[in-house]
């Protein structure tokens, strides 16, 4: 974020920007993403659903990313299912497929080599499998899950962030224009980045805080002591004018009483 305390003044999709809008504009996308994979994950749910074939499937090997598993008597870590694959062996006519797959710990602990699995593949890809039946359906209600929490999200950060915009904007427009006194420049850490805000103390003897930003450099030129132009608005909150850049000059109003020859 700039200095904007000579110009030109920030608009308000800029002010906004620096209000934190890379947070709900975050969560929107995720949302936008999330709400594509959960479309797909349904349409596949539902042609497994009217096309999809069910065979046994036997179960070649599986292993912990890191060591094989040999049987009952191995040891597994089943702490993290993002460890565990299971390779799956089916016949589809004459031709034979192999799929490996990451799976549940509930799953893997059920696939001994040598037993069997019912499965479920699409006629025209065999190898579009699904390790157990009704699986997409699983990841339909997830990702529902996850899009709602996605959408909530988004909207939760959006509003408090658009309010603050405005709030600006009207500050620099309507609110009275006062001096504070700089008491110097704060750090602390958001979400493992350092961010800086200028201290300054206002008229009415009370502490407040311009905008946070990752660029302490924009405050060097303002030491303890100095003197800025602040703007008060809505509920006594002061605005620096490095924030919400300077108000725009009031156009000159011609005086009739004055002879224009």
């Amino acid at each position: 974020m700039k200095d904007y305390s000579n110009g030109p003044a920030p608009g308000f999709w800029r002010l906004w920007w620096n209000a934190g809008a890379f947070l709900p504009l975050l969560f929107l996308l995720s949302f936008g993403v999330l709400g594509v994979e959960s479309a797909r994950a349904f349409f596949a749910h539902r042609d497994f659903d009217a096309h999809g074939v069910e065979t046994e499937a036997e179960v070649m090997f599986r292993w912990v990313m890191g060591q094989d598993v040999k049987g009952e008597g191995s040891e597994l870590d089943l702490h993290s299912s993002e460890n565990l694959y299971v390779v799956l062996r089916y016949r589809v006519g004459d031709r034979e497929f192999r799929e490996a797959r990451n799976v549940s710990p509930a799953f893997f602990e059920r696939s001994l080599p040598g037993s069997t699995h019912r499965v479920r593949y699409m006629p025209g890809d065999p190898s579009d499998l699904q390790f157990a039946i009704g699986e997409t359906w699983d990841k339909v209600e997830n990702t529902q899950w996850l899009v709602l929490l996605a959408g909530v999200a988004s909207l939760a950060t959006f509003v408090p962030t658009v309010v603050l915009a405005m709030a600006a904007l009207r500050a620099r427009r309507f609110g009275q224009v006062e001096l504070a006194r700089v008491g110097g420049v704060q750090t602390f850490t958001f979400r493992g980045l350092t961010m800086f805000t200028l201290a300054f103390c206002g008229a009415d003897g009370r502490d407040h805080r311009s905008l946070s930003s990752m660029n302490r450099s924009r405050y060097a030129s303002y030491p303890p002591g100095v003197e800025v132009e602040v703007y008060r608005g809505a509920k006594g909150r002061l605005w620096w004018v490095g924030d919400v850049g300077p108000r725009a000059a009031a156009p000159t109003v011609p005086d009739a009483g004055k002879s224009r020859s």
